[in-house]
């Protein structure tokens, strides 16, 4: 799983995959920037994919 981005009436939901073994979940409200949140995911994503190497 790449990404996976769920946007419904009260925010998003988006699954992110972090290497072959993990997925990042994230729940939003509907107030949240797309674009800042995107880049805050990216941001873990990266993190964690270290952390598990």
């Amino acid at each position: 799983v790449e990404k996976i981005m769920v946007e419904g009436a009260d925010g998003y939901g988006i699954l992110m995959g972090c290497g072959d073994d993990a997925v990042f979940l994230v729940l939003a409200n509907q107030s949240a920037k797309q674009g800042l949140l995107m880049l805050d995911i990216k941001r873990a994503v990266n993190e964690i994919k270290a952390a598990l190497n």
